[in-house]
């Protein structure tokens, strides 16, 4: 099994969580993490620190005194950090409203949903499903995450995030199955996001499945029902899925639209610019190879 990328801070995010919470299940729900992940970042954390910091005794995982004094260091200097970089956020009684695909919020938000609750403490939000991961309308929106070239409205202000990699994967209990029909392809009906029918090999042409949005054709492929095209980033959560040759797109940009001009920019600013550096790591992480 692939282990997740050395990262001193998340890792140590992942203690925190587990002193929390004082179990894997908990922290991995908090942090949008898998059960594995949160033991292999603890694993990390112990090889380099040379001491272990959880005790793991059945489902309760609590943190040994060494971890404890750890969990203080890295919450103080989070803390100063904070402090000296940021300005203190007060909520408002007006919500900030952010749209986007269920795809995302699955697997972008989610992930990073601590870090806007502890940046932006008693900011109420309210979260809109944009049905296309294409859809930049930003109308009745503070902030729109949306794939594309760019904002096409003029007085729509866009933030690029970085860059989307779409590929075909499938899952391995699939890929290791044997079986006499092809399996399912599962799409959406959107030209930019189609690619040609596809043919298994020895066994024909796949069949195809229009779905409404690509967090259909994610629960389709994730759960072994079928191939689908893709974003790398579902892959980097889920190390069952493999990318398959043979179908690919062009990268796309990750934008964040705004409108500029309203009264509360200071909160929107300050949600914008922590979404954009929480995410890059999700759309910049090591790829699985490809078979």
């Amino acid at each position: 099994m692939e282990r997740p990328e050395p990262d001193i801070w998340r890792d140590l995010a992942v203690l925190l969580a587990v002193g929390e919470a004082q179990s894997a299940f908990a922290a991995a729900d908090a942090l949008g993490l898998s059960q594995t992940d949160v033991a292999q970042r603890i694993d990390m954390l112990e090889a380099r620190i040379g001491s272990v910091l959880v005790n793991r005794t059945g489902p309760n995982w609590v943190l040994t005194t060494k971890g404890k004094d750890l969990a203080h260091r890295a919450r103080s200097i989070a803390d100063l950090v904070q402090r000296g970089s940021r300005p203190t956020l007060r909520g408002s009684s007006r919500p900030i409203v952010l749209s986007c695909p269920e795809l995302f919020f699955e697997h972008l938000l989610l992930p990073v949903w601590y870090r806007i609750h502890r940046e932006i403490p008693s900011q109420p939000m309210k979260l809109r499903n944009a049905v296309s991961v294409l859809d930049q309308s930003t109308k009745g929106n503070d902030l729109t995450l949306c794939l594309g070239k760019g904002p096409r409205k003029p007085g729509v202000e866009g933030h690029e995030v970085g860059q989307v990699t779409f590929r075909l994967f499938v899952h391995k209990r699939l890929l290791n199955s044997v079986t006499d029909v092809p399996p399912c392809h599962f799409t959406v009906d959107n030209p930019q996001l189609a690619v040609p029918d596809l043919v298994w090999p020895e066994l024909g042409q796949t069949r195809r499945v229009s779905c409404q949005n690509l967090a259909m054709v994610a629960a389709a492929v994730k759960s072994g029902q079928g191939i689908g095209l893709l974003p790398d980033f579902v892959a980097h959560q889920d190390r069952a899925l493999v990318p398959l040759a043979g179908a690919e797109l062009p990268p796309f940009g990750l934008w964040i639209l705004s409108q500029p001009g309203r009264s509360d920019t200071g909160r929107i600013g300050a949600l914008r610019s922590l979404l954009e550096r929480e995410i890059v790591p999700f759309l910049t992480a090591h790829s699985v190879s490809r078979h």
